[in-house]
């Protein structure tokens, strides 16, 4: 199987980045990164509710 991709040249010259794109992008970004943070404490608090569950396994997993 083989993939092939083509791409002009002046599409690739002409394509501009608007401010706002930019300032959305990196608002996105920010907010994935402080939703992981938050998603990653509350996988530990609900891990640590389980019994059996050693710390480095909970460390590991969360």
């Amino acid at each position: 199987m083989r993939l092939v991709i083509a791409v002009e040249a002046e599409t690739l010259t002409t394509t501009t980045i608007d401010p706002w794109n930019a300032l959305l992008a990196l608002a996105v970004a920010i907010v994935g990164w402080i939703l992981s943070r938050i998603t990653r404490k509350a996988v530990g608090k609900l891990l640590t509710r389980l019994e059996g569950l050693s710390d480095d396994l909970r460390d590991l997993s969360a």
